[in-house]
């Protein structure tokens, strides 16, 4: 049976300004309570870390309204980033001892995911990569890793003040037919759209390999899973184009075998045409939790995973919907995916 034990693990938290530049080390205290990322693509804010517990001088060293943490892992020798972290709450038990800290913490998307505080719009022609840059950098965002392929807005698109960024991000990314945006491992804003379904991939699970003996949940849910996605486009331009996203009709909840649709509608902005229409449908198709298999285990850890990874499991490509690390040595990491079509 593989096991962790094998493996020569390790964690650190540096602490960082609101430049990401170092400024000191904490160590949380394992003893009492193992931190955990998890990171799931159809949250808003995709990566939290969740049980981190400071010692007095840790928690008297750091300062929760401007600070960031950057984890890093090191595994049989190679050392690599897991994620940079905001804290969204600092509760503090006073023991004898002095303060001990309780952190709840999630990555940079914490900033995002407020309301624009004023009406926002941006015009036809614009570079939806550039808007969505700007519209980080205004809040304080540094790190950015964004496609630019020349995408533009098919039509003038505004939001009202009340609307959260991430998600005003979110629909922008959705007219280039891009997942949304997120915090990569290294903390930089990034893009990413939909892979074509590749059998090349790191990220490979197999049996009696890397998966933990027992630990495998396989369900489907064939009589609820959507078929369709429809995308249908508003607007002074682009209102009354739309567009369907089918999954293939080899694929036993599409139309072809089931004999019926089961649709996900969508109202986007800022399309002036079919195809993008399409890439739009595809792409939340892509992202959806929904679908018709799923598997769930738990293996050995690895630092390899990011966000909107194609994972191989069993032989077969399935797109990784979540993961969860425990940043202790001997602990296994948990997987749930989703099997892809396209």
């Amino acid at each position: 049976m593989p096991s962790s034990a094998t493996q020569t693990s390790s964690y650190e938290c540096k602490v960082l300004n609101q430049a990401l530049q170092e400024i000191g080390t904490i160590q949380p205290d394992l003893e009492q309570s193992v931190p955990t990322i998890t990171n799931n693509i159809n949250r808003t804010i995709k990566r939290s870390l969740d049980g981190v517990r400071l010692l007095p001088s840790d928690f008297g060293s750091v300062d929760p309204l401007i600070d960031r943490l950057k984890v890093y892992g090191t595994l049989n020798g190679v050392r690599k980033s897991l994620g940079v972290f905001m804290w969204t709450d600092a509760s503090g038990e006073r023991r004898s001892y002095g303060v001990t800290g309780n952190a709840t913490m999630v990555d940079l998307g914490g900033v995002l995911d407020q309301p624009l505080g004023v009406p926002r719009g941006f015009l036809k022609g614009a570079s939806i990569s550039q808007a969505i840059h700007d519209l980080a950098a205004e809040v304080g965002i540094v790190s950015f890793n964004l496609l630019n392929g020349g995408e533009t807005l098919g039509d003038a698109v505004s939001f009202p003040g009340n609307t959260s960024r991430a998600g005003v991000m979110a629909q922008l990314a959705n007219m280039a037919g891009w997942y949304s945006p997120f915090f990569s491992n290294d903390g930089a804003l990034t893009t990413l759209a939909p892979p074509p379904i590749t059998n090349d991939t790191s990220l490979v699970y197999a049996s009696g390999d890397n998966i933990i003996a027992n630990t495998i949940v396989e369900s489907n849910d064939l009589l609820s899973a959507p078929n369709r996605w429809l995308v249908e486009v508003t607007g002074a331009e682009g209102g009354g184009l739309w567009a369907v996203y089918d999954i293939p009709a080899d694929q036993p909840h599409s139309y072809a075998n089931r004999g019926f649709y089961i649709t996900v509608s969508l109202s986007v902005q800022g399309i002036d045409t079919v195809d993008k229409s399409y890439e739009a449908a595809k792409a939340a198709a892509l992202a959806d939790d929904s679908t018709y298999e799923w598997a769930e285990f738990d293996s050995i850890p690895s630092h390899d995973h990011d966000t909107f990874n194609l994972v191989k499991y069993l032989g077969v490509m399935y797109r990784e919907q979540e993961w969860r690390l425990p940043l202790k040595a001997g602990e296994v990491m948990h997987h749930s995916l989703r099997r892809h079509y396209e």
